[in-house]
């Protein structure tokens, strides 16, 4: 479009300049005028761009001396917590722990290869999701209580209080909340049939 109007204006200003010259009495035969040329210059806008922070990813759980030891970093905390809280704030607290358990799905099913910063920070997937949303206090605990949930179930086998079948990995912002599908497009929808740990 700027390109388009400097050619407008160039010629413009070549019309009313032979313009002039044509109203001039013919016997006058006048000088042409000389009209300088026009030159455009584009620079180019720089977009505001949020720095990604870079986050250290790490869940790890084993059996030591009898007992199971689950490690998180807190960073893995953080991101998830940042998309619930754009994803899934104000709803309730299985509705959250929803939010984070399609996240696991992916991780599970194998998107960008099981790595969870991609599947969260990648565009058009969690559009919730932006590096400055607040680390909420509870919903860090719940992200927390859900990623030790999640590693009970790789060590053992079976569901520890999960609330979104693992065939889940979609969901869409409705006006009564998220809704759960098996597939991008259609698919089945969540019934919330599952109890939930957390008495909502």
């Amino acid at each position: 479009m700027k390109r388009h109007t400097a050619v407008i204006a160039a010629s413009l200003i070549l019309a009313l300049a032979f313009g002039f010259a044509a109203s001039t009495p013919a016997e006058a035969e006048p000088e042409p005028e000389i009209v300088e040329r026009v030159k455009v210059v584009y620079v180019p806008v720089e977009r505001k761009v949020e720095a990604e922070p870079v986050y250290d990813v790490s869940v790890e759980a084993a059996i030591e001396d009898e007992r199971i030891v689950i490690d998180i970093s807190a960073d893995t905390v953080a991101l998830l917590a940042k998309m619930a809280w754009g994803e899934a704030r104000g709803e309730d607290d299985t509705r959250i722990a929803a939010t984070v358990w399609c996240a696991l799905n992916r991780v599970d099913a194998g998107f960008e290869g099981g790595d969870l910063v991609k599947i969260i920070t990648r565009p058009m997937q969690f559009t919730g999701y932006k590096a400055s949303n607040p680390v909420d206090e509870h919903i860090a605990e719940i992200v927390t209580d859900v990623l030790i949930r999640w590693q009970l179930e790789r060590l053992t086998g079976y569901s520890h209080g999960r609330v979104l079948p693992s065939e889940y990995l979609y969901f869409a912002s409705k006006g009564a909340g998220n809704v759960f599908r098996t597939a991008y497009k259609g698919g089945d929808r969540w019934d919330w049939s599952l109890p939930s740990p957390y008495g909502t």
